[in-house]
């Protein structure tokens, strides 16, 4: 059974948020997100000490997003199967925070069959790496695509 703490499973929220909607909001100096300025989310990629880099390709015009383990193709998935996990995993996440005997790692039913299906077997990044996520986003504003790599703090845990 995977476990984590609340903020371990924020990283794998964030992953699947991303790749449900496809978008990458800015936020004001308040940290509330600007509805109106997002990049594109191109790929996504989430590396893994046992299986490698995970690469998830989003197109605009498609319903559903490829995945590659180590540059080789594994499958696709329908975009709605990440808004369905996204909500579980959130859910769990709040659920935990509200439960006192929650105070560190906890699992979340579900969780594990949409790793699975994802080739993931770790919800958060190496610690050795100072980059939780990798992201290749296109600018709409400079017409530039690139890749970075974020930092996922969140609000959820403690």
């Amino acid at each position: 059974m995977i476990t984590g703490n609340k903020g371990e499973w924020s990283e794998f929220y964030v992953l699947l948020k991303l790749l449900a909607e496809g978008k990458l909001y800015t936020a004001d100096d308040k940290l509330q997100k600007d509805k109106d300025f997002f990049l594109s989310v191109l790929r996504v990629f989430h590396k893994e000490i046992e299986k490698g880099t995970i690469e998830y390709r989003l197109s605009c015009n498609e319903r559903e997003i490829a995945l590659y383990v180590n540059d080789n193709f594994a499958g696709r998935i329908e975009k709605s199967f990440f808004e369905t996990a996204a909500k579980e995993i959130y859910n769990g996440i709040i659920n935990a925070k509200k439960d006192s005997s929650a105070n560190g790692a906890f699992s979340i039913n579900g969780a594990e069959d949409t790793m699975d299906k994802l080739y993931c077997t770790k919800i958060k990044s190496s610690s050795a790496n100072k980059t939780d996520i990798e992201i290749e986003v296109h600018d709409p504003y400079t017409g530039c695509e690139y890749v970075r790599g974020y930092s996922i703090k969140s609000y959820l845990g403690e």
